[in-house]
C-alpha cells in the first residue's frame, strides 16, 4: 500500500504538524486527509521513495548558514 504524508499548516501557513498515512489508494487517503484537516489547511503528499542513510560519511552535510559580515 502507498505511504502518505499529511502536512498540517496553521493559520499562517506554517507547518503545525504531520500525520503519516498508510491507504490503499490516493482516493482514500484524500478522504482520510480531507476528515483530518478538521478546519485546518493540509498538504497531501504520497511519498514515492525513502532514504535512510546507515553510513555516517555518506549522509548529505548540512548547509551552514552564511553570514553577512
Amino acid at each position: 500500500m502507498p505511504l502518505y504524508r499529511v502536512y498540517i499548516l496553521d493559520e499562517d501557513g506554517q507547518l503545525e504538524g504531520v500525520l503519516n498515512l498508510d491507504c490503499a489508494d490516493d482516493l482514500s487517503a484524500k478522504a482520510l486527509a480531507g476528515q483530518l484537516a478538521d478546519g485546518y489547511e493540509v498538504e497531501l503528499w504520497r511519498l514515492v521513495a525513502e532514504f535512510k542513510f546507515e553510513d555516517v560519511q555518506h549522509r548529505p552535510r548540512r548547509r551552514r548558514k552564511a553570514f553577512a559580515p
